[in-house]
This record gives C-alpha cells, sequence and structure tokens, in this order.
C-alpha cells in the first residue's frame, strides 16, 4: 500500500504586524490571482469562505511542500469562484 500525499489546505495566518494574510500551496494562490479567482481558505470552525487576493509572495518550502503567502484585497468584494449563476442569466453582471 503506497501513501499519498495531499495538498494542505488553504487557511488563515496573522503575520508579525497584524495582518490577516491566506497560507497555502503556492501554485494554487497563484492560479487563482493569476484568473482573477477568489481562494477558499478553511477557517478554524472548518466552514469555508471565499477571499479576494491581491498578490502573492515569495515561495518557500513547508515539510516537503511549496507554499506561499496570499495577500488578501479587501477593497475588491468577493466574487463567485465558479462564474455568474446560472439562475440569473439574464441579469447584467
Amino acid at each position: 500500500m503506497t501513501a499519498t500525499a495531499t495538498k494542505p489546505t488553504a487557511t488563515f495566518k496573522r503575520t508579525r504586524h497584524g495582518d490577516w494574510v491566506v497560507l497555502a500551496d503556492a501554485d494554487y494562490l497563484h492560479h487563482c490571482v493569476d484568473n482573477h479567482l477568489d481562494a477558499r481558505v478553511t477557517k478554524r470552525d472548518g466552514t469555508r469562505k471565499l477571499v479576494p487576493l491581491r498578490g502573492v509572495g515569495r515561495s518557500f518550502d513547508r515539510d516537503g511542500q511549496t507554499m506561499a503567502y496570499g495577500y488578501i484585497d479587501a477593497t475588491r468584494p468577493v466574487r463567485n469562484e465558479l462564474g455568474p449563476n446560472p439562475d440569473t442569466a439574464g441579469q447584467q453582471f
């Protein structure tokens, strides 16, 4: 039986300066920023939240995974990561 490595989930982390950032796999964060998608972040209570990102910091290794910090864009409203809702197809977005 072989063990499969799973990517760590995106979580919130507070920096030394008191700012909140998203700690996640660097490839996932770059994908979200490059494609203007909101990151799915798991909160401490297990629920998930969509968070808009403005950039990604320098990547680093943690336990064999390439991780990075995603910087939260507080000026941008949260968008639906999956695109517009098909039930509201006739509305202007």
